[in-house]
Parts: structure tokens; sequence; C-alpha cells
């Protein structure tokens, strides 16, 4: 039997032009079945964390949940199911979670675009809006990318017009996105003309698997400084605390310093310290005192300062409140800087009394000497802080040296040793006696601001009768 009879049939039965068309067909299906399934197995998909980096913010205003990126020429995409953004220095950090499709190849690695989804390998984001080009941090399972909300506290300074625009509860914003707010915020006057010390506590949105995560490519533990976009300002701070809140206190101090006379003129007790609208400080009371130098005075201030107790010490502005620490107290009337000699508030626990003392001068001017007379006081204020009572005026006894090595007592031919009895008003605690928040005892000296003179003389006798 011919293979192909008279009618073109094959084997008599088939015809040779329909054999051929079904060959043809069978060869297209096979073809387009290996076209779709390549060399790899089944389609596949898994996650990846892409770290973008610094990006403009324009940029990242476009980073959208569900965008997708396209490989050419093969099979696969990638689609971006989370987002996280955060300040960094003058751009912007961004990092993605995406899935990946892509597939299992012979020996089951899943691979996208030919490779496999290694970490540190690089990946391209390409819409018709952006492109970003991110590494890969992580592989998994996971969806969503590891956050979570840290409540921290930040200090730092800033210029006047920004510190008094940033309210409790701004939103902290990086390119349209809330990534924090501020929950509470006080300011305090700075060393600098024109700037503010600000102390704000901040819910923010870390990222991380670790217990305090980042923030800016900065991990949030104290000491750290990051960036903190607020009031339309790019505010940089130090975190002084993770958790907790400002905890607002009061404390109450002693503040002393040697000043111009016009400015221990110019204070008083009632003074307030206002900054942004909210008083920071207030004087309830103030001893001032005389100095050698007639333009100048000795201020002992008792203030009461709005503190935030979150640190210990505390702290006002940007000192801690212990003593030895200087404060800042700035009013409309004068300013005046002291170091804090004491803390605590209350009624000073020292008892006050009245002591009369012998007082000496030796050695002096004659016109000196004269210029001393009972009743002289010296005054703070209302107060009496000293009175002479008596004084007695003598010639001044010098010791001589012989040649032969003895020794005689003469009177200076001029110069007076003076004696003053004087009532001084001290405080008086476990047997030492303040004048002036000075321990005096015997041989001591004392500075007395009298009506007309100034002297510095020596104690003689704590209990003069």
């Amino acid at each position: 039997m011919p293979i192909i009879d008279e009618e073109g049939r094959l084997f008599g039965t088939v015809n040779v032009v329909d054999a051929l068309v079904v060959l043809l067909v069978l060869a297209v299906a096979l073809a387009g079945i290996a076209l779709v399934a390549g060399s790899g197995g089944p389609d596949q998909t898994r996650h990846a964390t892409l770290e973008l980096g610094q990006q403009p913010e324009y940029v990242v205003e476009q980073l959208s949940i569900g965008d997708t990126s396209n490989l050419t020429n093969a099979p696969g995409n990638l689609t971006i199911t989370d987002t996280y953004v955060s300040p960094n220095g003058t751009q912007t950090r961004a990092v993605v979670r995406v899935r990946v499709a892509g597939q299992l190849d012979e020996e089951g690695t899943f691979t996208y675009g030919g490779d496999p989804l290694r970490l540190g390998r690089e990946l391209d984001f390409e819409t018709d809006q952006y492109a970003v080009n991110g590494t890969i941090q992580d592989v998994s399972n996971r969806t969503a990318l590891p956050t979570r909300e840290r409540s921290v506290i930040v200090r730092g300074t800033a210029p006047d017009d920004v510190a008094t625009t940033i309210d409790d509860g701004s939103a902290i914003t990086v390119a349209d996105r809330t990534v924090g707010s501020v929950t509470d915020t006080v300011i305090y006057d700075a060393a600098n003309d024109g700037q503010r010390s600000v102390y704000m506590a901040l819910d923010i949105v870390t990222y991380g698997d670790d217990s305090d995560g980042e923030f800016g490519g900065t991990p949030v533990e104290t000491g750290e400084s990051i960036d903190v976009p607020v009031a339309g300002y790019r505010f940089t701070g130090t975190i002084a605390r993770v958790g907790g809140d400002l905890a607002r206190t009061n404390e109450t101090v002693v503040v002393s310093s040697v000043v111009d006379a016009e400015i221990a003129r110019a204070m008083g007790a009632g003074d307030t310290v206002d900054v942004a609208g909210e008083t920071v400080a207030t004087v309830e009371d103030l001893s001032v005192y005389g100095t050698e130098n007639a333009d100048r005075r000795e201020v002992y201030a008792t203030v009461s300062l709005a503190t935030l107790g979150f640190s210990d010490p505390p702290r006002f502005g940007q000192s801690r409140v212990e003593r030895g620490t200087t404060v800042r107290l700035d009013t409309l009337a004068y300013d005046f800087a002291g170091e804090i000699t004491r803390l605590g508030g209350g009624p000073d626990p020292a008892e006050a009394a009245t002591r009369t003392v012998d007082l000496e001068l030796r050695n002096v001017d004659p016109d000196r000497a004269e210029s001393l007379d009972a009743g002289l006081t010296e005054t703070a204020g209302s107060r009496t802080l000293a009175r002479v009572t008596d004084v007695e005026v003598s010639p001044a006894t010098v010791v001589l040296t012989s040649e032969s090595g003895d020794i005689f007592e003469r009177q200076h031919p001029v110069n007076k040793d003076v004696n003053i009895t004087a009532d001084l008003q001290v405080r008086e605690r476990d047997g030492r006696v303040m004048f002036k928040s000075r321990t005096i005892q015997e041989g001591s000296e004392v500075l007395l601001d009298l009506d007309t003179t100034t002297v510095r003389a020596t104690v003689v006798d704590l209990d003069a009768e």
C-alpha cells in the first residue's frame, strides 16, 4: 500500500495537508509552553525589604503602597506593601517592603530576574513617575516593616521665632507622611541672643527589630542626635531620655552673684522670668549686700524654678539644678546670672539673731580712722544688717628689730588702730554663726558697707558686751 494514495491521503486515511496543519499547531503550542515556563519552575512570591537610602523629598512623596515595577523581557515584578520614611540630614531616608513575584529554578531556589534574592543585592524599582534603587536588607514572608511608636525626650536650641511656634500636638511630618507628634514642650532662655533652649517630649515612629529601633538612621538611644521636622523647621536635638515625659516640677534654690549696683536696685521679690508666655522662674526673696567696690553689689536671690524632673538632678534650661551650677534669670528690666548656693525651699532652718561683736582695723590711714563713727549702718532694703555702736581709735603699734636682733614695739607716727563694736544681724545653726550668708568666727574678716565708707575688719570677739 502506498504511503500517499492518488487522492493525497496519508496511508489512505489522513489528508497530507490536514496532517501538516495539525503538526504546525502542536509545534506552536509546545513553543508557547516553553516560552512561558522557560527553564524555571512555577511562579512564586516572597517579601523583601529594600533600603532606598537618602532620597529627595519629591521622590519619596511618590512612593505608595500598591506601586508595581515590572521586569523587562522576563516574568516577575515588585509591588510595594509597606513604606517607612524619616528625616536624614537635608534629605529623606526611605525604606519599602515589596512583594516579589519570581520563580523557583531547577534546584528549588527562588529567583527574581534570574538571580536569587540575596541580602545586599541591589534592585531597581521603576514606575512611570519615578525610579529608585534599593538594597535588600531582609527576605521573608512578612508583608509589613518592623516599626513601632516610641516616646523620647529631646533637647536643643532653636531660633526664637521657631521655638514659640512649637505647640503640644504639633505633627512631625516627612514627605507628606506623619512620623510622630509633639506631646509636650518647655522653652527657656538660651545663652545666645535670638535662640531658645527647647525641651520636647515626642512620640515618634521608629524602624527596626531591636527594642529601641532607629529614627532617620540613628539609634534611638540617650545621647544620640536626631532631626525633628516641626513647625516648618528641621530641629536638631539630643535624645535626653527614651521613654517617659518631661515630668514638670518646681525647685526652690538660692542663687548668688556679684552684679552692678544698678541691676541690684532693679531686682526685687516677685520678679518673674517669662518665656513664650509661660513663667519659668519667680524671685521669692532677695538679699543685697555691699562690696569693696561702691558700684558692685552681692545678691542672694531665693528663686522658684519651673524645672524638668525627667533627669536627676532636675534641669532648668541648659543647667542642671545642683549646687555650683549657673542659672540665668533674664527679665524685661535686667539680665541676671548666678550660681546656685543652696537647694531646697521653705524657711531658712537657721535662727535669726543679733550679735554684738568686736572688730579691728590695724595700721590704717588717719583719715580712714576718722571716717568711722558710732551710728553708721549697713542696710539692705528696709533691713539693717549692721550698726556701729562704738569706735575707739589709738596709735598703731609697729614692731621693730634692732641690729642686735632685739624686738621692740613702737607707736606708728601717723597710722591708727581702730576697734569697732557693732551689732550684726546673723543666723545661727549647729554652732555656726552666719553673717550675710557666710560663716564667721574669731579671726574671720567681714565686709561692712556703711553709710559713708566700706571697711574690711577682723573679728576679735563674737560675744562682746
